[in-house]
């Protein structure tokens, strides 16, 4: 037989609170809720549970020092693995503030926000450059209109019987006490006399309904709009959820945005670069009539002031961006090859 001394790691003189500490310390260490699927770890946890059992009773613990086993001779059984006395796991209450005391009484379930909905809503990119109202198809849970979200036909509600109102009900997982939510009542406590019809003594039912979005000017990407109150039914009189909606903005063929800014290309002829002249470039906002210096580069950028993403109290107006590529003529007669040369460009 082991030294059950050793395996709480304490000496035989230790006292009471000592032998205590020691099994609190090491059982928090090797409770098989904290080592799920480790064999090593259970039989630890059984044999400081044993010691724990033996010399935390005095008659045991006696017992032990004088013949090496809880019992005298002539009752002992033999096999250390075996609890004639008592269940060792029982004694692992005492850690109610860890694990949850099951033997303590539960309060009614406290009120709880409902649960936000999530969503996807497509734009496009102009849609998300000046804003736009969409409306959005929802399914959530909401009270039920009938009885009130009491779930009764008449207003009366009594004790659930299951639980005693406490709104959990408790049993033995492994080694200890594990409390869930009693599935009579929900958690509530209380259950509906007669039950309301539509929503089945529930107190919610589900709901599809258009909710109507309003998408701010210059959204990005992957931002997301929160609508409060639009999501689901909070419980025990809490507040509802929200809804959550994710913004995809499509991409456009012309446009591309970096911040506030929006780029763009144009093509301009090989004279128009070299000679210079005026251009009509779109935008977002329109077109817009700019000038091309004589001696232009190819990919020279303009810049069109106040022509991106509209101002925001957050943010000032952005610019577009327009990056020039000079169209090179490929099919040159012969005479225009000749004046090209003449002119030595």
């Amino acid at each position: 037989m082991k030294d059950l001394y050793a395996i709480l790691g304490i000496s035989k003189t230790a006292d009471e609170k000592e032998i205590k500490k020691a099994y609190r310390k090491l059982a928090l260490k090797y409770h098989p809720d904290r080592n799920p699927d480790n064999e090593e770890a259970e039989t630890k946890f059984k044999e400081i549970s044993h010691a724990y059992d033996v010399l935390s009773d005095p008659e045991k613990k006696q017992n032990y020092d004088m013949f090496g086993s809880e019992a005298p001779p002539e009752y002992a059984t033999g096999n250390p693995g075996s609890y004639p006395h008592s269940n060792p796991f029982d004694i692992f209450d005492m850690f109610g503030d860890v694990f949850g005391n099951p033997h303590k009484r539960s309060r009614p379930r406290q009120p709880r926000r409902g649960a936000d909905i999530h969503v996807k809503l497509s734009i496009s990119f102009r849609e998300a450059i000046f804003g736009c109202q969409k409306s959005i198809r929802v399914n959530s849970t909401q009270g039920c209109r009938d009885c009130g979200a009491t779930g009764s036909s008449d207003g009366q509600l009594a004790r659930c019987r299951q639980c005693g109102g406490t709104g959990h009900v408790t049993h033995r997982q492994a080694f200890v006490h594990v409390n869930s939510t009693c599935p009579s009542c929900r958690g509530k406590g209380l259950i509906p006399e007669s039950p309301c019809i539509p929503c089945g003594g529930g107190g919610r039912v589900p709901v599809s309904e258009s909710i109507k979005v309003t998408i701010p000017m210059g959204v990005d990407d992957g931002m997301t709009l929160r609508v409060a109150g639009k999501g689901n039914m909070g419980e025990n009189g809490a507040s509802p959820g929200s809804l959550m909606v994710k913004l995809l903005v499509q991409k456009d063929p012309r446009y591309t945005r970096e911040g506030n800014s929006i780029h763009s290309d144009e093509k301009i002829s090989f004279s128009l670069a070299a000679l210079g002249g005026v251009l009509s470039v779109e935008t977002i906002h329109g077109r817009q009539t700019v000038k091309i210096a004589p001696g232009t580069q190819p990919n020279a950028t303009l810049r069109l002031r106040g022509k991106g993403v509209p101002a925001s109290r957050r943010n000032p107006a952005g610019h577009h961006y327009v990056q020039l590529v000079v169209e090179v003529p490929k099919n040159l007669t012969s005479e225009q090859k000749e004046l090209i040369r003449k002119l030595k460009l």
